[in-house]
């Protein structure tokens, strides 16, 4: 700024000169100087109001850039020289680095949104103004089966079962079950809403989860109280072994009967306890040490017929049937011994509900939903009941006399190991199963 009140100084001195000069030409008559001077005062005058005037139309005009965030304007290093124009594209370089770090966030927001499972909707407006769509995520397009709009007019339509759940003119945080019709089937959800306010902005965050997602973290929950429970077990069995080894040792250095026949039975507790230790060791380790899976392209139409067949020879009372919808693309990548224990595990249970019935059906049924494979597995047998149906995955649980309560629990961890999840549908009669696999 020194340089600028320098010259801006200059400028005025040499006005003000002129104009006393002129103010003398005038009073000594000289009036071919009076108009001489005159002309070269309003001359000057001119020059100095044009050079003010470039000068701020170059400040506005970056100032100007600035604020509609456009950056292709630039100040020459000679204009640079001048301290408030060095100010400027110090703060033009700022701005643009600004701009470009919202844009990577506003990529990696996109990615995470986009990667999630969750079905995500994120709407705003500002006060008294139209509602718009900030954010919709591909999970929340598939879950409704619609197109994935950015117009708001072109979105409402589509989302009406969910608008007619919360009330999209007055926002409010809630939680609730909504089911939503579509042209494949009826499926249930838990939304979500939550609010966020900005000194803009109000946005209104709708979130979307299949029950079976929810169910999947509540059964995560019931892992870390399964390690609980393992710890207590194992502790229960070791302590009195402990104790009763102890004890033996005393037993043995005196040689009585009384004594050898209490040194026997010892011996046949911690035989028993270990026994039972090391079987509920080995059913830990089959679920939680499964291998990674050896993945190859198999039919799985081909692999249900052969599981099927085996079961067939060893219950020949069971009626099987095999529904496969048309032009179904039936390969899979997935580890083949993997998945025919699921499907055994599976078909060992439907053969355990359907041993009162009189004629015991398991059905087969091979669709296409969204972008997965889905197989169904269903029996006449007496079902699952609603108050357990959120346990049956939680490891050591079981209704069966003889059962371990490892084969759902081992099988989902087998689904989930070959990208795919199972999940069991409500139903008044029988069970169904349905394991989906991705294309």
């Amino acid at each position: 700024m020194k340089q600028f009140y320098i010259k801006g100084s200059i400028q005025l001195l040499i006005i003000i000169l002129m104009s006393i000069i002129l103010l003398i030409t005038i009073q000594k008559d000289y009036v071919f100087s009076s108009v001489a001077i005159g002309i070269l005062l309003v001359f000057a005058g001119i020059q100095f109001l044009n050079w003010i005037r470039n000068y701020v139309f170059e400040i506005e005009k970056i100032v100007d850039c600035m604020l509609v965030d456009d950056f292709s304007a630039t100040i020459s290093q000679k204009k640079q020289q001048q301290p408030i124009f060095k100010k400027l594209q110090k703060q033009l370089d700022r701005n643009k680095r600004n701009l470009l770090l919202q844009d990577v966030e506003q990529e990696v927001f996109q990615n995470i949104l986009e990667s999630s499972t969750t079905g995500m909707l994120i709407l705003r407006r500002k006060k008294g103004e139209k509602i718009e769509v900030f954010q919709i995520n591909t999970a929340f397009t598939e879950f409704l089966n619609i197109p994935k709009h950015y117009h708001w007019h072109l979105l409402k339509p589509k989302i009406q079962p969910i608008l007619d759940t919360i009330n999209i003119d007055k926002w409010e945080e809630c939680k609730k079950v909504v089911t939503i019709n579509s042209l494949e089937n009826t499926e249930a959800f838990h939304l979500k809403t939550n609010i966020t306010k900005t000194l803009e902005f109000e946005y209104l965050v709708i979130s979307l989860e299949t029950l079976q997602q929810v169910i999947d973290k509540k059964e995560k929950e019931s892992w870390y109280k399964l390690m609980q429970v393992m710890s207590h077990e194992i502790i229960n069995t070791i302590t009195p072994i402990h104790s009763l080894a102890e004890n033996l040792g005393d037993l043995i250095e005196e040689d009585t009967p009384e004594n050898k026949e209490e040194l026997q039975y010892g011996l046949r507790i911690i035989k028993k306890r270990s026994e039972y230790l090391s079987s509920f060791i080995d059913s830990y380790r089959m679920i939680t040490e499964l291998p990674n899976p050896e993945k190859e392209y198999i039919s799985l139409l081909e692999l249900i017929e052969q599981s099927v067949h085996l079961f067939e020879k060893s219950h020949p009372k069971m009626k099987f049937s095999i529904e496969i919808e048309d032009k179904l693309d039936i390969m899979v990548h997935v580890d083949r011994k993997q998945i025919e224990q699921v499907l055994i595990n599976l078909f060992t249970n439907s053969v355990s509900a359907t041993e009162q019935e009189e004629k015991p059906e398991i059905r087969i049924e091979l669709r296409k939903k969204r972008q997965n494979l889905q197989v169904l597995i269903s029996d006449n047998g007496i079902g699952i009941s609603e108050n357990i149906r959120d346990k049956i995955f939680v490891p050591y649980f079981t209704t069966r006399e003889k059962g371990a309560g490892i084969g759902l629990t081992l099988s989902k961890n087998i689904m989930e190991a070959n990208q795919g999840y199972i999940h069991l549908l409500k139903q008044e009669k029988g069970a169904t199963f349905v394991l989906s696999f991705m294309k």
